[in-house]
């Protein structure tokens, strides 16, 4: 092989065919003045005032070194899209941009507006907008990331090739910088591991190796942001709603001086009789951990759920169960409020004689009552029912108090049943005793909102004034601006007169209103033992079969309690509907059989204690459910529930560690990707981009060493890894205009005002400024030559003299 010279020029083109290009020798060129004409005018100071003689020369295509500034606008254009979608994600995730809270904060300073059409606040429709530019820039900037960093690098490596601080670097590297080999996973697998090995050497350069690690960490930012972050769908204020008259438990005590009117005790009678097991109580809510989710082994979802609510059919069964005055599971959204709740937990045990208590008629302010009958028959066998029920204290006074604060109370209700001859379901004869007891309990408890997963809140021991946070809202019609319940201090736990009777006395417990309901006046033992004549049959059952109507048997009244006595269809298997259901049968002629019926329903009492305590709870619920509905007016009920169940938007969301790292490595990215842009942009260049154009041309230079022959193996052709491929001018010193060349030549940097041969499609005109330069040169250029001259002829002249 012949050996490879130092320089080899880049020459241009001569177009011979349309099928091939030739390489033609060099042009020594000599610039005109006319640039248009090809023409140079000169001046012979011999000739004195003759007109001056024109040449006319041959003038090639010429054209200066030009800088790039598209790269480092597209980088500085990527670069503002890249981190603006960056920044308003990281800022999305800890607060909106058009307001500073997405909670009710945001709304602090009167933002509030009627909802859109999506029923959000504009303020966080245009919030929406923000979040959603940010993602379809963010998908833009993924997208655009290899193919701009990859065009950076081809526009740097047109400088890194020309510069002479590079003139180690060879054809087959200038080749892995043209076919972009940073892109390129077979430059991977033939260089790794990189600066260890020949094939480095061959094919890889510093300016590579740079171009590598730019591609790398540009390519893993996009997956790494989708990695970390991701969205949430939260609740957003719209516009605050609020429900009136709601029960505050000191409502209760206003007007409580003036007694009561025994509504409570009535509304309860007619609960205890017409309630049944199997209607869902809305107001009936169960304690937090219950859940409609079917977990894994278990037989069946709760009552609640099966039922679409919870029911009185057993309430041993429900989780923590209370009364509250709105429906349960009530959500009030983004707002945090509290509402009183009541639960009574009742037991029902048999005791024995000596336990029950003696002299309750004596004790001034108790409950007791003595119902008793004795009937015989014509063959003198007595049947007789009784009856006897006392709580055996001074009830003239509440047990109920004006306190936000917790409250527990018990009750106690003693019962003597007493049946001779009447052969019920429950044929149990002679006296039997019982205990009832009813553990009352009151306080606050904190709706379901979003901030404490929409499960109702535990019973507070304390006033909820002191745990209202930021999310709270006043409670009160005239509420204070410290977001409190409403403050209503004031001691109004009257003791009244002790002469008054129970029917007066305002707020009775909850047992003491079963007690009264079920044996008090009006109730229904004593109206049927003071009216029976007012409860015989309707139908005279003793007759032909023929003349009984076909209504015999139907429906007219119900027992009280009777029926939460029943089981969920409704009865227990062998009633025979006394129990819940008087018939038009019932009662006998004139009334004659209504002790029969009474003592019916005393039986109840002696049924299964587990059946009768579930009873005991469920009359507790409805006596309470009326003490809280009927004590005072709705105009007289202070607590306002304020509620704004929100609009979905989506957040996005980030840990602060993922979010940091991303960040270190966009700007690790950004500081790397800036000053290569300005590297290929502030240096002249000789083309546009080390593209297939650019090697073509440097491939014309050594077409004697590489023709176009078969080369299926490049690897294996030595003379790539021996001719230099660095770009210089190889013009010299006094040559007007500059040629590209390989390996040699003084740097294209430090010839930036110099013209360069180029092609004939990229020539520039002869400025004025070059004109006057080319003159100048072309009179020293003559000045210099005179001056030789008249040096010669001296020394000729001297050397004659001699």
């Amino acid at each position: 092989m012949a050996p490879i010279p130092d320089s080899i020029s880049l020459r241009s083109l001569s177009r011979g065919s349309r099928h091939s290009y030739a390489a033609v020798s060099p042009i020594h060129d000599e610039i005109s003045e006319n640039d248009k004409s090809g023409t140079e005018t000169t001046w012979n100071p011999d000739e004195g005032d003759q007109e001056p003689q024109k040449q006319t020369l041959s003038a090639p295509p010429s054209a200066r070194l030009h800088r790039s500034g598209y790269i480092l606008f597209t980088v500085f254009l990527y670069i503002g899209l890249a981190v603006f979608a960056w920044v308003v994600t990281c800022y999305l995730s800890f607060r909106p941009i058009t307001t500073k809270h997405y909670d009710l904060q945001a709304l602090d300073n009167g933002n509030w507006a009627l909802p859109d059409r999506n029923y959000q606040n504009p303020l966080f429709g245009r919030n929406e907008q923000w979040y959603r530019a940010a993602r379809i820039i963010q998908s833009v900037v993924g997208i655009l990331t290899i193919p701009l960093t990859s065009a950076v690098c081809s526009s740097a490596a047109v400088i890194f090739i020309q510069q002479r601080a590079h003139k180690g670097i060879t054809v087959r590297q200038v080749m892995t910088l043209a076919d972009k080999g940073w892109a390129d996973l077979a430059t991977y697998a033939r260089i790794l591991p990189f600066l260890t090995t020949d094939e480095w050497k061959r094919f890889g350069s510093s300016f590579l190796l740079l171009a590598i690690l730019l591609n790398l960490l540009g390519s893993v930012i996009s997956p790494l942001q989708q990695l970390f972050l991701s969205t949430r769908t939260i609740k957003i204020p719209t516009y605050p709603s609020f429900i009136t008259g709601q029960l505050d438990i000191p409502d209760q005590f206003q007007g409580a001086a003036d007694g009561d009117s025994n509504l409570v005790v009535a509304m309860t009678r007619s609960a205890l009789t017409s309630t049944t097991i199997s209607e869902v109580q809305s107001q009936l809510w169960q304690g937090a951990n219950v859940t409609c989710v079917r977990k894994y082994g278990s037989e069946e979802l709760p009552q609640s759920c099966r039922y679409g609510g919870s029911t009185l059919a057993n309430m041993s069964q429900l989780v923590e169960p209370f009364l509250a005055e709105l429906p349960s599971g009530y959500n009030t959204g983004l707002y945090q409020q509290f509402i009183p709740r009541f639960n009574s937990s009742a037991q029902y045990d048999k005791i024995t004689h000596s336990e029950f208590p003696t002299g309750c008629d004596k004790i001034d302010g108790a409950f007791y009552v003595d119902y008793t009958n004795v009937t015989t028959d014509p063959n003198g066998l007595e049947y007789i029912w009784g009856i006897q029920a006392c709580m055996p204290r001074d009830l003239t006074t509440s047990p109920w108090k004006s306190t936000r604060d917790r409250q527990d109370f018990t009750e106690e209700l003693y019962l003597n049943v007493t049946l001779n001859q009447y052969y019920t379901n429950i044929n149990q004869q002679g006296s039997t005793f019982y205990k009832v007891t009813l553990d009352t309990t009151a306080g606050y408890f904190e709706l379901p909102n979003y901030m404490n997963s929409e499960i109702a809140g535990p019973l507070l021991e304390k006033d909820p004034n002191g745990l209202c946070g930021e999310y709270c809202e006043p409670e009160t019609i005239n509420g204070d601006e410290e977001h409190k319940i409403g403050d209503k201090r004031r001691d109004l736990n009257f003791a009244e007169d002790q002469t008054l009777p129970l029917e007066v006395v305002a707020n009775k417990g909850p047992l003491l209103t079963i007690a009264m309901a079920l044996f008090g006046d009006t109730s229904f033992i004593q109206s049927r033992q003071a009216y029976p004549q007012a409860y015989a049959s309707v139908i005279d059952f003793n007759v032909p079969v023929e003349q009984v109507p076909a209504y015999a048997g139907s429906c007219v009244d119900l027992a009280p309690l009777a029926i939460l006595l029943a089981g969920i269809s409704g009865e227990y298997a062998g009633t025979n509907g006394i129990d819940y259901c008087i018939s038009n049968t019932d009662g006998g002629v004139n009334g004659t059989d209504v002790n029969t019926e009474v003592a019916w329903w005393i039986s109840n009492f002696n049924y299964e204690e587990e059946r009768v305590r579930n009873a005991f709870n469920a009359a507790a619920f409805l006596a309470n459910r009326a003490w809280m509905q009927n004590s005072v007016t709705p105009a007289a009920k202070s607590l306002t529930v304020n509620f704004d169940l929100g609009a979905d938007t989506q957040i996005p969301v980030i840990s602060r560690g993922g979010m940091i790292f991303v960040s270190i490595l966009l700007g690790l990215y950004t500081l790397m990707l800036i000053p290569l842009a300005i590297y290929a942009t502030w240096t002249p260049r000789w083309t546009e981009q080390l593209d297939s154009f650019a090697m073509m041309r440097i491939g014309a230079t050594i077409a004697g060493k590489l023709p176009l022959t078969v080369g299926q193996n490049n690897n294996t052709i030595k003379s790539l890894d021996e001719i230099p491929g660095w770009i210089g001018d190889i013009s010299g010193g006094k040559e007007p205009l500059g040629r590209l060349g390989l390996g040699a030549g003084r740097p294209l940097a430090s010839r930036a005002n110099r013209r360069f041969e180029c092609e004939e499609e990229d020539n520039e005109d002869i400025t004025a400024e070059e004109k006057i330069a080319a003159r100048r040169r072309l009179e020293k250029e003559s000045e210099k030559s005179t001056r030789v001259d008249h040096g010669e002829e001296a020394q000729w002249a001297m050397s004659n003299t001699r």
